[in-house]
């Protein structure tokens, strides 16, 4: 790959280069946020006083009341704007910029925009429902989202750490946002759709998933920052 190649510079670049790391800011502020004014409550400790960051799902915090029966309008008001942040900030935002210009197959391309496509559907569902305007499972909401997000992600996630922005850094990170995502979306359908007992693990590694994931959008930032700093110096 020549040099040429390495430093050249594609449109869009700036824009997702802040939308990831503004993106991933907010998130930490209005989850931490959310986070601690948490009343209480996990699947496996009803009456657990606070946030309980290893035991509690990111929905726990979205709900209006939480597990311990307390209300939590603010946190979970807080913990939708965080969602929303990195979703649409981070993986929307990757979904609409990057594969025409790092995926060459056009199939490939096609199939990351239909499965992005079908996530978003998930997502709007996945609100409808909160909002009590449709009854659907919040298993199957989350199913629609996660499942084909992560489809998408994990193709352009490949994508990008096998081109001519790909550094041992974040192929790194790459690999471990990938593993810990797709366990966890394999831990979270054994316990909502095969009956297997839901455990503690399955939100630990909801926990590791998202952080990787973080990780990894902010070290994607720094790269693509590095490659305007290289043209600008050129």
């Amino acid at each position: 790959m020549s040099e040429q190649q390495e430093r050249r510079d594609f449109p869009g670049r700036v824009l997702l280069q802040y939308s990831l790391s503004i993106s991933v800011l907010l998130f930490i502020v209005t989850a931490g946020t959310a986070m601690a004014y948490y009343p209480g409550g996990t699947k496996f400790q009803l009456k657990a006083v606070g946030h309980q960051f290893w035991h509690n799902y990111l929905c726990d915090v979205m709900t209006p009341t939480a597990l311990n029966g307390q209300p939590n309008t603010f946190a979970s008001i807080l913990m939708m704007i965080a969602f929303a942040a990195v979703y649409y900030g981070c993986l929307v935002m990757l979904w609409v910029t990057t594969p025409s210009v790092f995926i060459e197959r056009g199939w490939l391309r096609r199939i990351v925009q239909s499965l992005a496509l079908l996530s978003i559907f998930g997502t709007f569902m996945m609100f409808v429902d909160g909002m009590g305007w449709l009854h659907m499972t919040h298993e199957l909401t989350v199913v629609l989202t996660a499942i084909p997000g992560i489809i998408a992600t994990g193709i352009i996630i490949v994508t990008l750490t096998r081109s001519w922005v790909g550094t041992h850094s974040l192929a790194l990170l790459a690999l471990v946002a990938l593993t810990t995502s797709v366990a966890d979306t394999i831990l979270y359908v054994r316990v909502s759709y095969f009956g297997v007992m839901e455990t503690p693990l399955v939100p630990f590694m909801q926990r590791l998933a998202v952080i990787s994931l973080l990780a990894w959008f902010l070290q994607l930032s720094y790269e693509f920052r590095k490659i305007g700093q290289t043209l600008r110096d050129k």
